[in-house]
């Protein structure tokens, strides 16, 4: 089983954490805590921003952050 949390690829740009995991010989993986990190992102509004454009935004910070590693969990034979 493996252990993983707070997931910050999306910000620091580096996903070497997952590569390494999805080597690794496991049956399950848990992800606890934060998926993505969006403060930032309600921080840099101007406020004239539409509720569909902020979730908009968010869904791209998700998209950016899980298809690499998405893509390396599934692909991983364990």
């Amino acid at each position: 089983v493996a252990f993983v949390s707070c997931n910050r690829g999306y910000e620091d740009r580096d996903f070497g954490f997952y590569n390494r995991l999805e080597k690794t010989e496991r049956d399950l993986t848990v992800h606890l805590g934060d998926q993505i990190y969006a403060d930032w992102l309600v921080w840099s509004l101007k406020g004239n921003e539409t509720e569909e454009e902020l979730v908009e935004r968010i869904r791209n910070v998700y998209r950016e952050t899980w298809r690499p590693i998405t893509a390396a969990l599934l692909s991983s034979p364990s």
